[in-house]
């Protein structure tokens, strides 16, 4: 490895899933750490990652779902490394651009919840990477780099390392506290 950044367990059958920064790649491994596979270079592309960050898996359908940093986009690749989608562009404008997308956590029915990091917003994708909607602001976010899906009761989770603090939202994109 090199700078690896993201860890993710599948729900479905175990395998974990590393995202390999600074080699430009995923890697997956058996729950007992046997190697299984490696897809990603560096640059644009379906597999093509430039800093993949984040890594988490569909509990829908064990879909990789990867953060690709400087390229703005999000990547879903089947388990077995099959690209399957992306979404999203570099930028700082509406829904669907996305400036250091950090992290990224995915709902039991498969909705995902990315940390638009520098644009200092979440943005939320459906299960298929359409996108759904964003919230959040300059006045509520600093830099949220961290995300998590509170399992008892659906909220969300968010770690702002500008800010210091963890702020809990509702799916909607209302701040709980």
């Amino acid at each position: 490895f090199n700078a690896p950044r993201g860890v993710a367990v599948s729900p479905l059958d175990g395998q974990v899933a590393v995202s390999d920064t600074y080699n430009w790649r995923i890697e997956t491994f058996t729950n007992a750490g046997a190697f299984v596979q490696q897809f990603g270079s560096r640059g644009r592309g379906p597999y093509k990652f430039n800093y993949a960050r984040s890594v988490a898996y569909s509990p829908l359908n064990g879909d990789i779902i990867v953060t690709d940093t400087d390229n703005g986009r999000i990547h879903a690749y089947t388990a077995a490394g099959v690209f399957k989608w992306s979404t999203g562009i570099a930028g700082k404008g509406g829904i669907g651009q996305f400036r250091n997308p950090q992290a990224l956590a995915v709902a039991s029915d498969g909705t995902i919840y990315v940390t638009d990091s520098n644009n200092m917003r979440i943005q939320v994708l459906s299960a298929t990477g359409a996108l759904l909607r964003m919230f959040g602001s300059t006045a509520e976010f600093g830099y949220p780099r961290g995300i998590a899906i509170d399992p008892v009761n659906g909220s969300l989770w968010v770690a702002d390392s500008a800010k210091d603090k963890i702020t809990n939202w509702s799916t909607t994109g209302t701040l709980v506290k």
